[in-house]
């Protein structure tokens, strides 16, 4: 299917008490996959489906798109609904709905439909947000290494998956990588081989005044280059904790599957060239005497600081991982 600029081009907005115009996008596609048009004349991409197909996910937020589910109306259908509310952004539009009718075309079913369709937004969402297309850096592989760590060894023992997956905020452009009601943490990996100090990368990743308590979690990984036996790919790490959540809960496995996306991976992209081995992991408890850049204490207008945090200052603050499990699972820290 070529991508057309706008095949919405043919179709009027709705006369009467109609919501929109649609026409099917191809009969020889297995979705029900429709370009539509509103009363306000703004361009929609609909996926109509049954209500059993309706997952119920987060979905993303677009400043110039609309991404909902409509639930099942009187004739038992739903619909996945993504409508442009920026005309000058239709060739990206075009290319997106174009993206996402096309990785549904081999799906398995209409459930499988739906999911790839929400996933396809959320990677777009990425792109959007300013992400590269294509291979994660070195750099970024290690970082989503370090929050994937966090979410095997200090969450998913203490809380569901469900509960893992709601709190990981970081691929969502969250202050902190990980929120929940009893503290929020903050996720760094740094190699071994350069272990003196850590990047933080703006003023509200270590500011613990809008949490009950806050932590820095900071991974130690050892890098191998391709041909070595020691450590795990990045498609390895990410595949043993998809199964581990999906053997508990599936609905988790496929929100996990999007906050990846939204996080720049792709399962497509093969990263055996680089494996990562865990060396240990350092802790440390937040407060107000810790060694920050905190919005409240830098000049008004000063904002989008980075700085270089020096792990021999934070000692005097470093915990045990049993303080941080036993604040995840809501004791008293």
């Amino acid at each position: 299917m070529s991508v057309e600029t706008n095949p919405w081009g043919s179709i009027a907005p709705p006369a009467g008490h109609s919501q929109v115009t649609a026409r099917r996008v191809s009969e020889s596609l297995p979705w029900n996959f429709y370009w539509a048009v509103d009363q306000s004349n703004r361009r929609l991409l609909l996926l109509r489906h049954g209500p059993s197909s309706v997952h119920g996910d987060r979905l993303p937020k677009f400043r110039a798109l609309e991404v909902r589910e409509e639930n099942a109306g009187e004739n038992g259908s739903a619909a996945l609904v993504i409508r442009l509310l920026d005309e000058k952004l239709l060739d990206i539009f075009a290319e997106l709905i174009h993206d996402i009718i096309l990785s549904c075309a081999d799906c398995r079913d209409e459930r499988d439909a739906v999911a790839v369709a929400i996933r396809r937004t959320w990677k777009w969402h990425y792109l959007l947000a300013g992400g590269n297309v294509g291979r994660l850096a070195a750099e970024r592989q290690m970082g989503l290494v370090g929050e994937l760590s966090v979410i095997d060894r200090c969450l998913l023992p203490k809380l569901t998956p469900s509960q893992v997956m709601h709190a990981w905020t970081g691929p969502l452009g969250g202050a902190k990588d990980f929120v929940l009601a009893s503290c929020s943490i903050e996720s760094k990996a740094v190699g071994i081989k350069r272990v003196d100090s850590v990047r933080i990368s703006s003023e509200c990743q270590l500011d613990p005044s809008d949490c009950p308590a806050l932590y820095l979690h900071i991974l130690k990984v050892e890098v191998f280059e391709d041909g070595s036996t020691h450590g795990k790919t990045l498609n390895e790490i990410v595949s043993t904790l998809r199964e581990r959540i999906n053997l508990i809960d599936a609905a988790a496995a496929g929100r996990y599957d999007q906050l990846l996306t939204a996080a720049g991976y792709d399962a497509e992209i093969d990263y055996t060239d680089l494996r990562w081995l865990v060396q240990g992991s350092i802790i440390a408890r937040v407060s107000d005497e810790f060694p920050s850049i905190t919005p409240a204490s830098i000049p008004h207008g000063v904002r989008n600081v980075r700085y270089e945090l020096e792990l021999a200052r934070i000692e005097p603050f470093m915990v045990t991982p049993d303080l941080l499990m036993s604040t995840i699972a809501g004791d008293s820290a």
